[in-house]
């Protein structure tokens, strides 16, 4: 069922809705556009988000002394 279209796929676009779960799959543009008409925000933006609130300031520091971070 089409109700609109964003005009983002140009002759339509395939997108998977488990509505079991939160999780939405699609082009990312779609999935951004969803998200933000529904208020919702995507799990790795929000991730990522609160990896820099807590360790930003490490993470630039870091860079900008050029120590490499290896993990094994």
């Amino acid at each position: 069922m089409i109700l609109s279209t964003s005009g983002v796929c140009v002759g339509g676009c395939a997108a998977i809705v488990d509505s079991g779960t939160s999780l939405l799959a699609g082009p990312t543009a779609v999935v951004t556009e969803i998200n933000h008409a529904i208020g919702a925000e995507g799990v790795v933006s929000a991730e990522c988000k609160e990896v820099v609130s807590q360790y930003g300031d490490l993470i630039w520091q870091l860079l900008v002394s050029g120590v490499g971070l290896f993990f094994y």
